[in-house]
């Protein structure tokens, strides 16, 4: 099972969405979980029920963090800077891997081999310009540790 997440500002709400919809008809037994960074206590956001929806405060922060990240960061910043969150707090929730994708891709195809490449080298980092051919993968040590680190990339010269 492939468990995906992105994360998101309101104005990107239709990115998401077309992600999640081009996810999982590809991964039917996956998850898809979408952090909303500036999503109200009242705003609701229903549909598939493979699709979970997070707000910043889902994430363990308190109000005055919130305000404190809001205030020096843009809306862009502000979605890498909470990344490693949303990450966390998935593999806490029990996924044993989680896959994050830009909300304004599509996914045509499946990414089932990523969930063992992530067991196997501990992280997968994934270009984002389109691939000509198929993917090919390679690992290497990162030097600021000594857990492995996989990248996909394609092929091109």
């Amino acid at each position: 099972m492939t468990n995906a997440c992105t994360i998101i500002a309101r104005n990107y709400l239709p990115y998401a969405r077309v992600l999640a919809d081009s996810f999982l008809p590809v991964h039917p037994d996956g998850t898809f979980t979408i952090l909303v960074i500036d999503n109200r206590d009242d705003e609701a956001h229903g549909g598939d029920e493979r699709i979970r929806w997070l707000r910043l405060t889902d994430l363990g922060l308190d109000a005055a963090e919130l305000h404190r990240l809001a205030g020096i960061y843009d809306v862009t910043e502000l979605a890498t800077a909470v990344k490693p969150l949303l990450l966390r707090r998935l593999l806490d929730a029990g996924y044993p891997e989680v896959v994050y994708l830009d909300p304004d891709i599509s996914v045509y195809a499946s990414m089932d081999e990523l969930p063992g490449l992530a067991r196997t080298h501990g992280i997968v980092l994934l270009r984002t310009r389109p691939c000509r051919s198929r993917a090919t993968a390679a690992a290497w040590t990162d030097s600021s540790s000594s857990r492995p680190v996989s990248t996909i990339w394609d092929s091109l010269p």
